[in-house]
């Protein structure tokens, strides 16, 4: 079921087909140069997981993030100051949609990751990262605890 009401149906309908333009683009571009374009990739998933969780489209947007994630592994690999923040991000709204699909320990373990990469990254710049340290941490604690809340409540059922 879609988050979001008709009028934000339409746009999100047309934001989802202006995406998948712009992902097979940018796929097509990254395979003939990788090191210029490679990048974009992910960033185009993110914007279009947003639109699929807006039309309630879960497991498409769990698909998208997942590859985000992948393609930011990859080049967290050989570019880690400047690809580990943004696979903290994408584990960060991965861990989102796998909330809203109830897939809680694997959220929990997405949002843990990501935490761990922003207080890494903190440790070793301290002047970047700790605003997006302090930033994460209370949106962190917010996601544990309906994640614990919907545990307690399948136990018990």
């Amino acid at each position: 079921m879609p988050i979001c009401d008709t009028t934000d149906l339409r746009a999100l309908e047309d934001a989802h087909a202006t995406c998948t333009e712009a992902l097979l683009i940018w796929r097509e571009l990254a395979q003939a140069r990788p090191d210029t374009h490679l990048s974009d990739v992910p960033v185009t998933l993110n914007t279009l997981g947003v639109v699929l969780r807006g039309l309630g489209a879960f497991e498409d947007a769990r698909t998208t993030y997942t590859e985000a994630v992948a393609i930011y592994r990859e080049l967290s690999l050989s570019s880690p100051d400047l690809y580990r923040s943004d696979l903290a991000g994408t584990l960060n709204t991965l861990g989102v949609v796998l909330r809203d699909m109830r897939g809680l320990e694997e959220a929990r373990a997405a949002h843990t990751e990501a935490l761990l990469i922003y207080r890494e990254s903190a440790l070793s710049r301290p002047e970047v990262y700790q605003p997006v340290l302090a930033m994460f941490l209370c949106p962190f604690a917010n996601a544990q605890d309906p994640i614990g809340t919907l545990e307690d409540d399948r136990r018990a059922a």
